[in-house]
């Protein structure tokens, strides 16, 4: 940016006293003519970075889900292959489920045996209310019968919720993705053991459905945007296009200032370095027709409104961005 302002002004003087003579080259002319290029190059950086501001940290941010078993198991089955996309609940991968199919017939069988029990202890229990209105038990007997067909019914519960459990177990036995996305980086296999372990996944979903780009800006400009304002993006991914966007929100935190729970008490020798602030971008032009992959960087320009005039210089500069980008540099 400064070099193409020194070129510009330079051309200016050449103009002036080389090409034209319209004033004489002099030293007092030449220190002149070198203060005042200093001034309108300063001034206009100045003006420039405040509110036309630019940064060459943004970046599309997308999310991610690590998938774990939450049951144990050896995989049986892999079902989603890499970079492929599936839907809210396809199943991923399956395990063995042998063992807790016999788990759920088990819990079954008992279910139906307490079950029939209940029913039993129930009829038995309305006899007997029968028969003590006609007065041919006592209130004992009836009380026996109600304790007896509380507690089958107390226990047709338990194992009610004891096959509950075995089916949902079962059921966990086909890992299902919990959004729409894709598998990428695959590397599972059928035979590896899964265990529920959140520090051990054996897979990472990435969702489709939410893409934030978000840029980083120094934070003496924040007090200049506001959403709303118009913004130009260069993706490295797409030499010499201009996307446009909006600005959409100022996220109100800055990472730099997190203070996490733990036994580390701040040191005041310690520097604690300044962090710069996230904007959201909202990304207006349609992007669908270019194979943009998810994390693709570019770099980003806010137009606030105000100081129009060098806003043009901004334009150039960021379409110039754009155009570098067909080269292959660091």
């Amino acid at each position: 940016m400064i070099v193409l302002l020194v070129l510009i002004y330079s051309s200016l003087l050449w103009l002036v006293f080389g090409q034209f003579r319209l004033l004489p080259l002099n030293k007092w002319t030449g220190l002149a003519a070198l203060l005042a290029g200093v001034a309108a190059i300063g001034g206009i950086l100045l003006v420039m970075n405040f509110y036309q501001p630019y940064t060459p940290d943004g970046r599309f941010y997308f999310y991610t889900t690590p998938i774990v078993s939450e049951v144990k198991g050896r995989v049986e089955e892999v079902t989603v292959k890499a970079n492929e996309a599936v839907k809210t609940g396809d199943v991923l991968f399956r395990l063995g489920s042998a063992g807790y199919r016999i788990s759920v017939d088990t819990a079954r069988a008992a279910y139906d045996r307490a079950a029939s029990a209940y029913d039993g202890a129930r009829r038995e229990y309305e006899r007997s209310v029968e028969l003590l209105q006609k007065k041919a038990i006592s209130p004992q007997a009836v009380d026996t019968a109600r304790d007896s067909m509380t507690f089958a019914y107390n226990e047709a519960k338990r194992l009610r919720s004891a096959l509950e459990d075995a089916q949902h177990d079962l059921n966990r036995t086909e890992v299902r993705a919990p959004a729409d996305g894709f598998v990428t980086q695959l590397r599972l296999e059928p035979g590896a053991m899964a265990v529920p372990m959140p520090v051990a996944p054996l897979m990472t979903f990435v969702n489709t459905s939410k893409q934030d780009f978000l840029a980083a800006f120094r934070q003496n400009v924040l007090q200049e945007i506001d959403p709303g304002d118009h913004a130009e993006l260069a993706f490295d991914a797409l030499p010499g296009r201009i996307v446009r966007g909006e600005v959409e929100r100022i996220l109100p935190v800055i990472a730099e200032g997190q203070l996490a729970p733990g036994g580390e008490l701040l040191s005041a020798h310690r520097r604690f370095p300044a962090g710069r602030a996230a904007i959201a971008i909202k990304i207006t032009d349609d992007l669908s027709r270019f194979d943009l992959p998810a994390g693709a960087s570019a770099q980003v320009c806010i137009y606030t409104g105000r100081a129009k005039p060098t806003e043009l210089i901004r334009k150039i500069l960021i379409r110039m961005q754009a155009w570098k980008n067909y080269l292959f540099l660091p």
